[in-house]
Parts: C-alpha cells; sequence; structure tokens
C-alpha cells in the first residue's frame, strides 16, 4: 500500500492469503477512515488475524479490536474490557539510561517502563523502546491539551517516541490515572558527591605534581 500522503488513496492488497480493495479517505488533516473490504483466504474459527492499515512517519499506532466469529447487524463485532492495561515492561527502572533520565509509569498500582521486551528462544530478548496501552471501549484518553477519541470497541496505542509524552504528568482513561513520572538516574545527591570527589582529586593531583617537583629539585 502506498503511503497515505495527506491525501484519499485507493488500496488493493493481494498475496500471502490475503486479498481486499477500498479507500483510505481523509475527513480533516489529522483523520482518516478506511472503507473496503479484505479476506483471508485461511480464516479458520479461533485464530487471530491483525490488519495494519497505517503507522504515521514517527512509528506511532493506533489499533481497533474486533470479534466477527459471531457477528450480525444485531450483535456488532465488538470486544469489551474492563479497564486500560499495557504490554510494556513491568519495572521502574528504564533499560536505556543513555540519556541519563529514567521514564517509567504508574497504571492500577503496577510500575511499567515505556519499553516492549520480546523473549527469544535462541538470543537475547530484544527490547523496543515505545509506551503502549489496550484501552476499553468508550474511554477516551485525555491529559494537558491532549485528547485521543475512543473507539466503540476494544482498542489501543503504541507511541515510539514516548518522551514527548511524558512532558504531561498524568493521563486519564475513564476512571483511570495513568502517572508518568521522569527521574534523573542519578539523584543530586550522587551528583554533589561525584562533584566533590572530583575536586579532591583534582587538588590532590596538584599537590602531589608539586610535590614530587619540589623533590626533583
Amino acid at each position: 500500500m502506498s503511503s497515505w500522503g495527506g491525501s484519499n488513496h485507493n488500496y488493493t492488497v493481494s498475496g500471502g492469503g490475503v486479498y481486499g480493495d477500498g479507500w483510505l479517505i481523509m475527513t480533516d488533516d489529522r483523520h482518516a477512515y478506511v472503507n473496503g473490504t479484505i479476506t483471508f483466504s485461511d480464516w479458520e474459527l479461533g485464530k487471530y488475524y491483525i490488519i495494519i492499515w497505517a503507522v504515521d512517519e514517527w512509528g506511532n499506532a493506533r489499533w481497533v479490536c474486533y470479534n466477527v466469529t459471531n457477528a450480525t447487524n444485531d450483535c456488532p463485532p465488538r470486544v469489551l474490557a474492563d479497564y486500560p492495561s499495557s504490554s510494556n515492561m513491568r519495572s521502574s527502572f528504564d533499560p536505556d539510561p543513555s540519556d541519563l533520565r529514567n521514564y517509567h509509569y504508574m497504571l492500577r498500582g503496577v510500575s511499567y517502563t515505556p519499553y516492549i521486551k520480546i523473549p527469544l528462544i535462541t538470543h537475547e530478548a530484544l527490547i523496543y523502546e515505545g509506551f503502549t496501552l489496550t484501552i476499553p471501549p468508550d474511554c477516551d484518553v485525555s491529559g494537558d491539551g491532549l485528547l485521543i477519541p475512543s473507539s466503540n470497541t476494544v482498542w489501543g496505542v503504541f507511541i515510539h517516541r514516548f518522551r514527548v509524552l511524558f512532558a504531561l504528568s498524568r493521563l486519564y482513561i475513564g476512571d483511570d490515572v495513568v502517572l508518568l513520572c521522569v527521574d534523573p538516574v542519578l539523584p543530586r545527591e550522587a551528583w554533589s558527591v561525584i562533584a566533590v570527589s572530583a575536586l579532591f582529586f583534582f587538588v590532590d593531583g596538584i599537590l602531589v605534581g608539586k610535590r614530587l617537583v619540589g623533590e626533583c629539585e
């Protein structure tokens, strides 16, 4: 499928057992919807199928979940959930301290760091950067100046460049609150100790140097 490019696009999917066609239709500068069909040639009950319509240029994505097994006009294919959840690593410690910041958040009493860990059998686990939530239907995500409208079924978001998001202190999802935290990797007291130690070794080095010069004379 070609990139959206800010205008309506016709799409055609053919290959790998997946077939379909339709349109990506722009409603305004930030929103679009899909009008079309898609068919899996190996469709089976009990299987899960993931359709990715669009990922933006920053690597962010939004998804919705449908259960189409017994869907009818009177029984829409919506999926229900009672509360938001996360697929991020359960930890209070950022696995990438290179920017000297520790990013983590609290959701329903559990601490997460905005990375996804994928275990592998033959290699060390892969860790990907990104903040992700799975959200119940009819629950907007809001914050200071932020509003992500809900879907009418279980939906979710993935935010690759999460550091901008952590400029907020919290997110609201229905009755739940996500506390966003950014801590220095080393507390201020530790930096003071390091600075004093560095000064001590610098001064001590000067004194030792002068002592050696005096002895040589």
